[in-house]
């Protein structure tokens, strides 16, 4: 089907043009040599096809008119089953594999291969199909299916992984090139390889029996430097010809470990390794000088690389940290990475285009020192794929870093300090690289050795994935209860915990891809959900929401296409616009109820308020007539008549001034509804102090007052007065020797007060039936008054005042006294 919507298909007489809409059928004006077998259309505008006669030809298709532009004559298509055209390439299906053709006429087969996981799973193919992100997939009869992505796989590999011929190509340690562009490699199985990489496969394998950590070109062609642990040894491309070479003399009487070569020039080299720093004269075959901790300011012998940054100077990376070597003074300056005392491990420093130093490390990712000497790091916190650096290494023109780590493979722009990294699905040899394996080519291809093998590729070429694959929303759930698919979802807000699940349809395998969300309705921006596939929202206010979501491919592509979902959190009923209509209509009908009431009410408590003063009037003027009892007075009287007639005028003055003063007090007192706690103390000591006299100092009174208590507070008055005086005339009167009063204030908090009264009396029981036996002379109601003055104190100012009376008994449970324990509301201020 061609966009204009007609269809194109084939008869034995020729092609033909049908047309859905109005079911028209119109010949094209192409008479075919023999019946058309297969038919492709591009999308454009060229038609291709492969009449029976083995021959393959290509039109431009204008309207209903060809144009032919290409005749090619095919090898064999006996058999075919499918054609197709794919990048650029026309493939045709066959029983013997896909026959790969261009417009040019170049023709190549291509099939199964034993042992390489990348090519075709079996030789027949039965159909070809290229989906929308761009992959090509091919079915086979007893095959299976087969994907292929040409974006998947970015970089050449060699690896037993990948076929039996590189089965030596593991655990990589060292890579060299020659002058042919063929590349030497040294591996931990004690061997020497040389790959060819236009004939890509290995064409010799040298058993050498020892370790080489690096390798390094001599003066000619064929002479290379190996670095080993047990020392230096010299290899001969053309003869194979492993040599030993000593390195021990009197500057430096060992063998030294070496993990690193630099040339100097005039046969002169840096080796470094696990036991320091040395140059050594290839020619004459000595160690000109030595460098370890016992002989300069380096602080580790422990060297895991160099590299000559200028013609006097030399970067040495150590296990405690990065210095900087110079010739002349023969002095290590420490280069300071970080602000913690311990310096990290390095493990090889490179140079960018713009002279600044990029420095692995073992823990803290890549450093980089500028040319003022300024430090930045970039890390995982910056998207490193991790942060143990295992070989760095620049491309041709010093415009990116490439680093390799156990977590595979990492560039960075020398400029933006944007990174990416590759993994296992862009086709490197596995997460694991070897540290210090790698090497840039003279024609500017990497090379980076792992465990499982090595990867190639020229960084300039690099494939990217610019296809703009689709995403979609597969389903939405709530608290996991999967909802049917619908255009728009209404959801109650009971239900509103949302879990909304997506994916990219991209066919890479184990593809990285990264998503982004947003919340329209709650949120502005985009969240980015690293490749984590659902989003969840909980406790979402009731309202109108668009969930959205995007992806970025593993090449930092994002696409275009954008997969969206419409709901609505419904609000509980009693939110919706019938219930609140009803919900106003019994508002009014309640408030209008409560109106009335109100009013009612107000005109019920103006009345009750009325009452309640005059009861507070009455009740003052009872505990007045309680405080001035006549019995008191004729009491008081007598006293002072006696203190007379018995020639004691100066007590009878006394008692005659405190009484006066006390009247004067209860006078003063019983106007006011609260009183001071001060003014109200020294009222009870003074009215105490006349019944002491009164009873011939007989009676022993202790007044504890705790310091806490704010003395000029306001309490009620006279309810405490009433109580002491039943204490002293019914339970302390009747004693004959040992009358004691006990009065106690103590702070409950910042509102209360609580009064103890105690007496060691002969208790109410006894005193009531005193009373019962004797004329009654004098009624004391100064309780009872005090009771219903506390309740009118309750209703009136809403305070807590509480009176509790306890009969106290001894241990032969007979009554020993009365304990009164008053509670009284404070006011301050």
């Amino acid at each position: 089907m061609v966009k204009s919507g007609k269809i194109i298909y084939s008869k034995v007489e020729g092609m033909y043009a049908y047309y859905p809409f109005n079911e028209a059928i119109v010949p094209l004006n192409y008479q075919p040599i023999s019946y058309i077998k297969h038919i492709n259309y591009d999308g454009i505008n060229e038609l291709s096809w492969i009449e029976a006669d083995n021959y393959f030809h290509a039109a431009t298709l204008t309207g209903n008119d060809l144009k032919v532009t290409n005749n090619i004559a095919l090898s064999s298509i006996e058999g075919s089953s499918c054609f197709s055209k794919y990048r650029g390439n026309y493939l045709l299906g066959t029983p013997n594999g896909l026959l790969s053709f261009d417009s040019s006429g170049f023709q190549k087969i291509i099939q199964q291969m034993e042992g390489d996981f990348q090519s075709l799973s079996n030789n027949h193919i039965n159909c070809e199909l290229i989906d929308k992100t761009g992959n090509l997939w091919v079915g086979t009869r007893i095959g299976g299916l087969n994907l292929y992505n040409p974006n998947r796989h970015k970089f050449e590999l060699l690896s037993p992984i990948l076929n039996a011929n590189f089965s030596k190509v593991k655990e990589i340690l060292s890579l060299a090139e020659t002058e042919k562009g063929q590349i030497i490699f040294q591996s931990a199985l004690k061997g020497l390889g040389i790959f060819d990489p236009k004939e890509k496969r290995i064409i010799k394998w040298v058993q050498t029996e020892i370790i080489g950590n690096c390798i390094v070109q001599e003066g000619n062609e064929n002479s290379y430097l190996i670095g080993t642990p047990e020392g230096l040894y010299s290899y001969n491309l053309g003869t194979d010809k492993l040599s030993f070479i000593s390195t021990q003399n009197k500057i430096k009487n060992f063998e030294s470990d070496i993990k690193s070569i630099v040339s100097m020039g005039n046969h002169q080299y840096w080796l470094a390794g696990n036991d320091g720093l040395f140059l050594f004269d290839l020619k004459t075959k000595q160690t000109i000088s030595f460098y370890g901790i016992g002989n300069s300011n380096i602080g580790s012998e422990d060297i895991r690389s160099i590299q000559l940054i200028s013609l006097s100077e030399l970067y040495v990376s150590t296990k405690m940290g990065l210095y900087l070597f110079n010739f002349e003074s023969q002095v290590f300056k420490l280069a300071k990475l970080s602000s913690k005392i311990k310096e990290p491990m390095i493990t090889i420093v490179m140079q960018d285009n713009l002279g600044n130093s990029w420095v692995g490390t073992a823990g803290e990712g890549i450093y980089i020192i500028d040319k003022q000497g300024k430090v930045t790091n970039i890390s995982k916190e910056n998207g490193l794929a991790n942060n143990s650096i295992y070989a760095l290494n620049m491309d041709k023109d010093k415009t990116q870093c490439w680093a390799s780590s156990n977590q595979g493979l990492s560039s960075i722009d020398i400029q933006t300090k944007k990174v990416t990294n590759y993994h296992l699905n862009d086709g490197i040899q596995g997460s694991e690289f070897m540290e210090g394996a790698t090497l840039l080519t003279r024609s500017g291809y990497l090379y980076f050795g792992g465990i499982a093998g090595i990867n190639y590729f020229n960084p300039k070429t690099l494939l990217s994935d610019t296809s703009d694959c689709k995403i979609v929303i597969k389903r939405i759930s709530t608290f996991n209860n999967i909802l049917p698919a619908e255009s728009y979802y209404k959801i109650p807000i009971s239900q509103n915990y949302i879990s909304i699940d997506y994916t990219a349809l991209d066919f890479n395998l184990n593809a990285e891809h990264n998503y982004f969300y947003t919340m329209e309705g709650l949120q502005n921006g985009w969240t980015d959900a690293g490749n984590r596939r659902f989003a969840s929202f909980g406790q979402l206010p009731q309202g109108e929401y668009v969930f959205k979501v995007k992806v970025k491919n593993p090449d930092g592509k994002i696409c275009k296409k954008i997969a969206s979902l419409a709901f609505t959190i419904q609000p509980p009923y009693y939110q919706t616009i019938w219930f609140k209509t009803l919900t106003i209509l019994l508002i009014a009908c309640l408030g209008a109820f409560l109106i009335y009431n109100r009013t009612k009410k107000a005109i019920y408590e103006e009345q009750e308020s009325n009452r309640q003063s005059k009861m507070i009037a009455e009740l003052e003027l009872k505990a007045l007539r309680a405080q001035m009892n006549p019995h008191f007075i004729f009491n008081s009287l007598n006293s002072i008549q006696d203190f007379v007639l018995n020639n004691e005028g100066q007590l009878a003055a006394k008692y005659l001034s405190k009484f006066a003063k006390l009247m004067r007090m209860i006078l003063d007192i019983s106007e006011q509804t609260f009183v001071n706690i001060h003014a109200k103390i020294a009222f009870l000591k003074l009215y105490i102090e006349l019944e002491s006299l009164r009873l011939n100092n007989t009676l022993e009174v202790s007044f504890e007052i705790d310091p806490e208590i704010d003395l000029e507070a306001l309490i009620p008055t006279l309810l405490i007065q009433p109580h002491i005086e039943n204490a002293i005339w019914h339970g302390l009167q009747y004693k004959e020797t040992d009358k004691r009063l006990y009065i106690q204030f103590t702070k409950i908090n910042d509102n209360f007060l609580e009064v103890i009264v105690r007496d060691n009396g002969i208790g109410r029981a006894a005193a009531i039936s005193i009373k019962n036996n004797k004329t009654i002379l004098h009624n004391s109601r100064g309780s009872k008054n005090s009771e219903d003055r506390v309740q009118t104190l309750n209703k009136l100012f809403g305070s807590k005042t509480k009176i509790e009376i306890i009969d106290l008994f001894n241990e032969k449970n007979i009554a020993c006294g009365t304990k009164v324990i008053i509670q009284i509301p404070m006011i301050h201020g």
